[in-house]
């Protein structure tokens, strides 16, 4: 059963032992569904409208309005991850310890902790929004869906 209190949930990710994470956008929480149990997980100043959620190993990322931060799932201690990346909309792990990260606005990104944030995709101008994405490692591509176009387009990623 839904928490009565949660207002916007968004995102979802699962970890190794089946807790499932969820953002709650308006209320600056993250829920988890634990052993049958769903309810507030965590609850920070920190998280200004978090959004994309990925599960790396022990820890939780969250997108957040500016910062993607890293929860240690075991003790909720919460550290800035990646920092200046705009508002998180898709989270999710690339190849060679990189993370795709993208905006509603449009606006797809590739980083990891201490590098550089390179916009790899703009569709800003065409008013194409980008929804949560999703990353296939076997092809090295993006898909990303869009709002108010109805489509989905894979990229391939090309590093430099």
């Amino acid at each position: 059963e839904w928490p009565a209190d949660a207002e916007f949930l968004n995102d979802i990710d699962i970890d190794k032992n089946g807790a499932v994470f969820v953002s709650d956008m308006y209320s600056d929480r993250i829920f988890a569904l634990i052993n049958d149990n769903f309810d507030v997980w965590l609850q920070s100043p920190h998280f200004i409208k978090p959004n994309g959620l990925y599960v790396d190993n022990n820890n939780l990322l969250v997108g957040t309005n500016d910062t993607i931060y890293s929860v240690y799932i075991e003790t909720k201690e919460i550290n800035p991850f990646l920092e200046g990346t705009g508002r998180i909309d898709g989270l999710e792990s690339a190849k060679n310890h990189q993370y795709v990260f993208s905006d509603w606005t449009g606006h797809i990104h590739l980083s990891s902790p201490g590098k550089e944030i390179k916009l790899i995709l703009n569709t800003a101008k065409d008013t194409i929004q980008a929804a949560d994405i999703e990353y296939c490692a076997s092809k090295d591509m993006i898909l990303v869906p869009t709002f108010f176009h109805n489509t989905v387009t894979a990229y391939e990623l090309v590093r430099k």
